[in-house]
């Protein structure tokens, strides 16, 4: 069982005011304040059938404990792990309750002596025309680790990478001079504490290769993962077919005002079916 909570929520919702009044042939302004709160709960409805985030927002999934493998008789009998599947190593995968994933920040436990420890996921390759932080890391092209040591300049462009990618100085401790970019190499990859399949629905994080997740003590919500979903802050490349099933349940709400009404006791076929062509299907179900 995992926990999801929303810890910054969006500044944008996935359908404007304007798009919405033209859908429901609303002239007036009278009634914005009140589309406002009608849109939000349609989003966060839509979201919570289909699995996705529709903008981008940063969530806490809560869990009691990583998924473990326990001999459970000689003969190395596993016990069936959470977020498990049959009896392969993607029964170690954490599975993330919202797509599409934007990156992971980190991951927090309680160590068993009760000490919060913190896990970063293993970077990826280098890529050109994005955007890196102060203490990001990429693995370059001979493997190496490299990591964002200073960034110079200001404005536009401070802190991008270039549009190839640079010659790296393939000795441990030395720099490499990118732009506005300072890197400085690490020594062999990977780096990092995890690894991170954004390309999964519903994404998973897994251990690194020939690792295990570590032990935690016994506590509720003693490991919490931080990750940023969606599809962009103002979500232009959100599913259309979600921003219908959107604008479709802000105009029952906004036309009824009561909590059963004859039109409420029918079913919406179409707004269901719009939210299951893009709902997050589990082709692998935790067990």
């Amino acid at each position: 069982m995992a926990t999801l909570r929303v810890d910054t929520p969006p500044d944008n919702e996935p359908v404007t005011i304007d798009l919405l009044k033209a859908h429901l042939r609303i002239s007036i302004s009278n009634d914005d304040s009140l589309l406002a709160v009608y849109l939000q709960a349609a989003r966060e409805s839509v979201e919570s059938e289909s699995g996705r985030s529709l903008v981008n927002k940063r969530y806490r999934q809560l869990h009691d404990q990583f998924p473990r493998l326990e001999d459970s008789a000689p003969g190395g009998i596993f016990r069936r792990a959470r977020y498990a599947h049959h009896w392969s190593d993607s029964r170690r995968a954490i599975k993330l309750l919202r797509s599409p994933l934007v990156a992971v920040e980190k991951i927090t436990y309680l160590d068993p002596s009760g000490t919060l420890q913190t896990m970063l996921p293993a970077p990826e390759r280098w890529e050109p025309k994005t955007e890196y932080e102060d203490g990001s890391q990429v693995l370059d092209a001979n493997g190496n680790l490299q990591e964002v040591v200073a960034l110079t300049g200001s404005g536009e462009g401070a802190g991008q990478s270039g549009e190839s990618e640079p010659v790296w100085d393939p000795t441990a401790g030395n720099d490499t001079a990118e732009g506005h970019l300072l890197w400085k190499n690490k020594g062999p990859g990977p780096g990092g504490d995890f690894i991170e399949d954004r390309e999964s629905e519903p994404p998973r994080l897994m251990p690194l290769f020939g690792n295990h997740w570590p032990a935690t003590l016994h506590v509720p919500n003693a490991v919490q993962v931080y990750f940023i979903a969606g599809y962009g802050e103002l979500a232009e490349d959100a599913p259309a077919t979600l921003k219908v099933a959107i604008m479709m349940g802000v105009g029952v709400s906004y036309e009824n005002r009561e909590a059963v009404t004859p039109e409420l006791l029918r079913e919406l076929p179409w707004y269901q079916r719009l939210i299951a062509s893009e709902r997050v299907l589990d082709w692998n179900p935790t067990q």
